[in-house]
């Protein structure tokens, strides 16, 4: 899973990062510091590619949310 904004990759998550899947969600835990790499100033957009055991590969469509503002920047 490929997190991208304002055209630069700022995090990507592997298989491993990965909580759950079902049918049409996959839940992906941030920590807060993954949290802190991204702006509200632009949209982020993620994708998700994987391979099947057949090798076949496949991409999602390229999706787009905003994240919202905080006051204090910073890990608390």
């Amino acid at each position: 899973i490929t997190f991208r904004q304002h055209n630069q990759i700022i995090l990507e998550k592997q298989d491993l990062d990965i909580i759950r899947v079902d049918k049409d969600t996959i839940k992906v835990k941030l920590t807060q510091l993954e949290t802190l790499l991204f702006s509200s100033k632009f949209p982020i957009e993620v994708q998700i590619r994987t391979k099947y055991g057949d090798g076949a590969a496949v991409a999602s469509n390229i999706m787009e949310f905003w994240l919202d503002d905080i006051i204090k920047e910073g890990e608390i």
